[in-house]
């Protein structure tokens, strides 16, 4: 993070057997793309393009977004308090999105499954950017305060269903 108007959240690199399984997903997806285009387009059987159309997706598919979910990491640029850009990277590709502000309210942090817990960004009453995902509960809690405290919000505590508790900042 940086001390400036913009604070700059860096999510690092994927362990080296995410990439080693985003690999396997990208082979797999590649195998089934290129035996269907090869069936379309010298295989003069129509029942043969149609079972591997269907192996497309059945097993194309679903291993591109497992490849993905390895080897997809998230930046996060908050401007000025009132706007946040988001970085989707993919090894040299990387997808922009830019979410416009008024102020932001508070950070929450909140038990999304049994042993995973979300850090928010709430603004304009009930909308808020879903920022990152934890494990471990103080992992969370520790980069949710260092937000609240670089943007000067609150930080609530909602990892217990109607009990949400507003933590006090030393």
């Amino acid at each position: 993070m940086e001390n400036s108007n913009t604070i700059k959240i860096y999510a690092g690199t994927r362990n080296w057997y995410e990439l080693a399984l985003a690999a396997i997903f990208y082979t797999v997806t590649a195998y089934t793309v290129l035996l269907l285009l090869y069936y379309l387009t010298f295989a003069f059987n129509g029942k043969e393009a149609t079972l591997k159309l269907f192996d497309f997706f059945y097993f194309g598919l679903p291993s591109l977004a497992s490849a993905l979910a390895f080897s997809v990491t998230k930046d996060i640029e908050i401007e000025n308090n009132s706007s946040i850009i988001s970085y989707y990277k993919v090894g040299p590709f990387t997808k922009t999105v830019k979410t416009s502000t008024l102020a932001f309210e508070y950070v929450s942090v909140f038990q999304e499954t049994k042993g995973i817990f979300q850090t928010n960004l709430w603004y304009k009453g009930n909308k808020h950017y879903k920022m990152y995902e934890f494990e471990v509960k103080a992992d969370a809690f520790k980069f949710a305060t260092l937000v609240s405290d670089k943007l000067n919000i609150d930080l609530l505590d909602a990892t217990e269903r109607g009990n949400n508790k507003w933590v006090e900042k030393t």
